[in-house]
């Protein structure tokens, strides 16, 4: 390394301590700290009461909360969305409007259709309109 880097590097770390030996003597910037810190602390306070007082009841009465009978493990098994009663319900609905969206296709095809012979019929409509004016 060059030496007027090295210079420079030392009078740079040097500046640095500098303020940083200043801010740490400077009442206002330790103010600030702090004021940051308690106002920190006192979110995570805020935090725990909702946490204990609003999650908590919601995590306890959860249907994942299904006790095992494994003994003393902490552990407790998850419901299978496949096991849930809800799901057949759901199966049902899906294929019902899995139904519907194909008649509505169908029916759409045939509009369509409809739709493509009218044009036909009024083209030839025109042009014979067309011959008679003439």
């Amino acid at each position: 390394m060059p030496e007027w880097t090295a210079a420079v590097r030392e009078e740079v770390m040097k500046d640095k301590m500098n303020i940083s030996r200043g801010r740490d003597r400077d009442r206002t910037a330790r103010q600030v700290g702090t004021a940051w810190l308690t106002g920190t602390v006192e979110g995570m306070k805020y935090f725990r009461q909702y946490y204990d007082r609003i999650v908590m009841p919601l995590l306890e009465n959860s249907p994942a909360r299904v006790p095992t009978s494994h003994g003393t493990t902490k552990y407790s098994k998850l419901e299978n969305e496949l096991d849930s009663p809800n799901r057949q319900f759901l199966d049902d609905t899906l294929q019902q409007q899995n139904h519907m969206v194909r008649t509505q296709d169908e029916q759409l095809d045939m509009i369509s259709d409809s739709v493509g012979t009218l044009k036909t019929v009024s083209r030839q409509i025109g042009s014979e309109l067309d011959e008679q004016a003439v």
